[in-house]
């Protein structure tokens, strides 16, 4: 059970739901959660005891050059306690 923690922003909502549909890279975090500094907004779904890994993947950008970057995932073990946040967001709403 969720207990005393303070509900979802926002953006972590966004990047939670996002995360219950699989991996997510940096650059999508941003995206659908819109946050600017999407690692920080991994960091506090941390921080409320979700497990989300990082996974660094490498490639070659279209300059030719070598770039590294992130893949968010969410284990399915800890889905139900996404679930459980995600709820405890909607008892707070008006």
């Amino acid at each position: 059970m969720v207990n005393n923690i303070r509900p979802l922003t926002p953006k972590q909502r966004r990047a939670l739901l996002a995360l219950l549909n699989g991996p997510i890279t940096r650059r999508e975090a941003g995206e659908v959660s819109g946050a600017l500094n999407a690692p920080q907004t991994v960091s506090e779904l941390r921080a409320k005891g979700l497990p989300v890994a990082t996974e660094w993947k490498t490639g070659i950008d279209r300059d030719g050059r070598p770039y590294r970057m992130g893949l968010y995932s969410l284990p399915e073990s800890a889905h139900e306690h996404a679930r459980q946040l995600l709820a405890l967001q909607k008892q707070v709403r008006p």
